[in-house]
C-alpha cells in the first residue's frame, strides 16, 4: 500500500495455459482501476503483456515481438505504452486495452535501448533510452516532442527506471 503496509502476493500465471506457466516479469503498471499490468518474459520465445485482477487473477494477455532484452510497461487510461528493444534498434508500442495496436513510435528519433518508459497527468510518454543516454519525450497522439540528455558533464549515463510525480 502507499502506508508501506504488505499487501499480497502473487504468482505472475500466464491466462489460458494449461500447465500454469510463469511470466517472469520485467515491468508493472497499475492502471486506473487498480489492475496490474506485468510484461515479461515466459521462456525465451515468448514475450507478452499480462492485465491480473488486484488480487493476482490473469484476466488478458498481449503478446509482443520477441526480444532477448527487457520490456517497460506504462498504462494511461486505454493507452498500453510498451518498450522493445532489439539488436540494432528499439521502438516503443502503444496498444489498446483489447491487445490492438494503436502505433509505434521511436525509428525516425533514432531510439535504440528503450527500457523503461511513464506517462504523466498530461499523456506525455517519457521513454528511457539506455544506449543513447537521454530520454525521449512523445505525445499520446505519437508527435516527438523533444528529448534531453546525452553523454558528457550534467547528462544523463545510462538512464534506466523513469517516473513522474
Amino acid at each position: 500500500s502507499m502506508r508501506c503496509l504488505y499487501l499480497r502476493n502473487f504468482s505472475t500465471v500466464l491466462p489460458e495455459t494449461e500447465g500454469g506457466e510463469l511470466l517472469q516479469p520485467h515491468d508493472i503498471s497499475i492502471d486506473k482501476d487498480g489492475d496490474l499490468w506485468v510484461v515479461g518474459h515466459e521462456g525465451y520465445r515468448h514475450n507478452a503483456v499480462v492485465r491480473y485482477s488486484s488480487d493476482g487473477h490473469p484476466k488478458e494477455k498481449i503478446d509482443l515481438p520477441v526480444t532477448s532484452n527487457r520490456h517497460g510497461i506504462a498504462v494511461k487510461d486505454d493507452i498500453v505504452v510498451v518498450t522493445w528493444a532489439g539488436r540494432s534498434h528499439g521502438d516503443v508500442f502503444l496498444y489498446h486495452r483489447n491487445g490492438s495496436l494503436v502505433r509505434r513510435l521511436g525509428q525516425q528519433e533514432g531510439i535504440f535501448a528503450p527500457l523503461f518508459v511513464t506517462v504523466d497527468n498530461e499523456g506525455m510518454i517519457l521513454v528511457s533510452d539506455f544506449r543513447r543516454k537521454c530520454i525521449f519525450v512523445y505525445d499520446m497522439a505519437g508527435q516527438f516532442r523533444f528529448k534531453f540528455g546525452g553523454s558528457g558533464e550534467s547528462q544523463l549515463e545510462w538512464p534506466k527506471g523513469i517516473c513522474v510525480d
